[in-house]
């Protein structure tokens, strides 16, 4: 391993980045982020770029809340470790002695906690234009209501449960009391008052599963833990995530290369305008977080890791960090017509006819779903969950199916349909009985 710099020195290397930063988040179009750095049990760097509120520019900072997505995984899985070690939950169990409704018989919440249960990709059916959620408050209070209680949602460790608008400052404190979990449990020492590490919440970094090869480099470790993905150095901080998905023929440098064999725990967020990504690297006793409020072209926050993790690990002068924001960029200028127009016509079969429009016409169910197809100048608009809030106009594509395609990529993205990323996604079917009648409808989504 090179050596690593002292907290002075890190601070020198980080500020000489800022004019890098800039330039990554004006090339991607990032409207906010922020950013911080944990070094040595010291914040070596906090702040924010951009705005928090574009209209009425308000500047974004360390302080300011930004919605961290799946980075809050690694909260629910601590909660669940911290119950573990005072006996009142088991990982192990199967999970429907907790979760009646789930018929699987051997998957248990460490197979949930760990994504290695076998099921297959929430659909859209869920969340619709916006990130708006389509399953009813009144559906969720329903099964919330029908759980036992183990402990009162006001104290710990369910207190911040709302955590998933979260800021720098609160997320580099979370990222000390890890570490702090970490290095106890490596020592075998007595641990710090604090309730997290007297616990010593091990079994969330503790590999659970095995990642696909392309994430890591050679045949260093690549797993999955609860809530953390576990990377041996060198290797990329990420697994997909958006810029993978838009622009996967640009390759982001793997960070540590002269830090061989350096444990990295990482974990990226995203939601329909937010982005996120936070590392730990406990062996050096350092930590980053970068959250986002965008999704523009392509993943700035990501970038923007790689750029402080090197400055941990010792700065390559020889990657671009600009330049491969620019190769992003561009790929994700593209992708709309890679993804969606372009197969969208490459399928389509041209020269069919659709029934009168009318008899497409209904409200359609399903065990937890409504479509709603109204008639409204002239043409069929579809509405998800039956709302009038999801509006999408349907234009004819072949026989009894229709698309609901955005037309560009900005519209794609103005949407919030970051989740509809392959264009059968955009297609109904309606479907007919033998009598000719239209009966049923048929969505890639669902």
């Amino acid at each position: 391993m090179s050596s690593l710099p002292s907290v002075e020195a890190l601070k020198s290397r980080l500020n000489n980045a800022q004019p890098i930063i800039e330039q990554i988040c004006s090339i991607m179009g990032q409207v906010g982020l922020a950013y911080g750095v944990l070094y040595r049990g010291q914040v070596v760097l906090a702040r924010g770029h951009g705005y928090r509120d574009a209209e009425n520019k308000t500047a974004a900072d360390e302080s300011t809340l930004f919605n961290v997505a799946s980075c809050t995984k690694a909260f629910t899985a601590t909660a669940c470790a911290l119950m573990v070690k005072e006996g009142s939950l088991d990982l192990e169990v199967p999970v429907k002695i907790y979760l009646p409704e789930l018929e699987e018989e051997e998957a248990t919440l460490v197979d949930l906690l760990a994504h290695r249960t076998g099921y297959a990709r929430l659909d859209m059916s869920w969340v619709g234009q916006h990130s708006e959620v389509l399953v009813s408050h009144g559906e969720l209070i329903r099964r919330v209501n029908a759980l036992p209680r183990l402990r009162s949602l006001r104290k710990p460790p369910f207190a911040p449960g709302g955590g998933i608008e979260n800021c720098v400052v609160n997320m580099l404190n979370w990222a000390q009391l890890l570490l702090d979990a970490y290095e106890a449990d490596k020592q075998h020492a007595s641990p710090k008052s604090d309730p997290l590490v007297n616990k010593h919440p091990d079994l969330i970094f503790s590999p659970k599963m095995i990642l696909p090869g392309a994430i890591s480099h050679g045949q260093l470790e690549r797993s999955y833990g609860m809530g953390f993905m576990r990377l041996m150095l060198p290797s990329k901080l990420s697994c997909r995530g958006r810029n993978a998905t838009v622009a996967a023929s640009v390759a982001i440098p793997p960070l540590g290369v002269q830090s061989a064999h350096t444990l990295t725990l990482s974990h990226a967020g995203e939601n329909a305008g937010a982005l996120s990504a936070f590392t730990l690297f406990p062996e050096l006793d350092a930590a980053m977080i970068v959250p986002g409020n965008t999704t523009a072209l392509g993943d700035a926050n990501e970038l923007v890791m790689h750029l402080l993790g090197s400055q941990i690990l010792d700065p390559d002068p020889q990657i671009d960090y600009t330049e491969v924001a620019t190769h992003i960029a561009d790929q994700c200028a593209n992708w709309h017509d890679r993804a969606i127009s372009t197969p969208l016509s490459q399928h389509q079969i041209l020269g069919t006819q659709h029934g009168p429009l009318l008899g497409y016409v209904g409200l359609y169910k399903g065990l937890e779903y409504t479509i709603k197809v109204i008639l409204e100048d002239g043409g069929l608009i579809l509405n998800h969950g039956g709302r009038a809030s999801q509006r999408a106009r349907l234009t004819h594509y072949h026989y009894d199916t229709f698309s609901f395609a955005t037309s560009d990529y900005e519209e794609h993205m103005q949407l919030g349909m970051i989740d509809y990323d392959d264009w059968r996604l955009l297609l109904v079917q309606f479907e007919r009985d033998y009598r000719g009648a239209v009966v049923g409808i048929k969505c890639s989504s669902m």
